[in-house]
């Protein structure tokens, strides 16, 4: 799975890109979690007596979908291109102000980490160093 949570109370997953996982697994009774504008390639699972909210998250999203939606998901691009429907697709989400390129997040709030717009992100260029 991308995440597990194990006896994990209170938790906030909100904004993140799943790719190419099984998705996020809730498990035990003490594990709760808060699920927001996740792009998960899996799925969100309670085990064990586990226990979720979600909303505003697309699950089940195909590698298809993925190529059109970001610019180059398989190299970890995940700025969204133009006309995705991740664009101004999310819930509000408590605390998320920035997103993974720490710029500010501005009017409907995007699903996925990076949210949409132009500029550089430092956080990407840094992946992509070691080429």
């Amino acid at each position: 799975v991308g995440l597990y949570l194990n006896r994990a109370a209170d938790t906030r997953v909100y904004n993140n890109i799943f790719y190419n996982t099984v998705g996020i697994d809730v498990r035990y009774r003490q594990s709760t979690a808060d699920v927001r504008n996740n792009v998960i390639s899996g799925r969100i699972k309670n085990r064990s007596e586990g226990s979720h909210t979600s909303a505003g998250d697309r699950v089940g999203v195909s590698e298809r979908d993925f190529a059109r939606w970001f610019v180059d998901p398989a190299r970890g691009d995940f700025r969204p291109r133009p006309g995705a429907p991740v664009i101004g697709g999310g819930v509000e989400a408590p605390g998320v102000a920035h997103d993974f390129c720490g710029r500010a997040r501005q009017g409907a709030m995007d699903q996925g980490a990076i949210a949409a717009g132009e500029g550089p992100c430092a956080a990407l260029a840094k992946l992509w160093i070691d080429e």
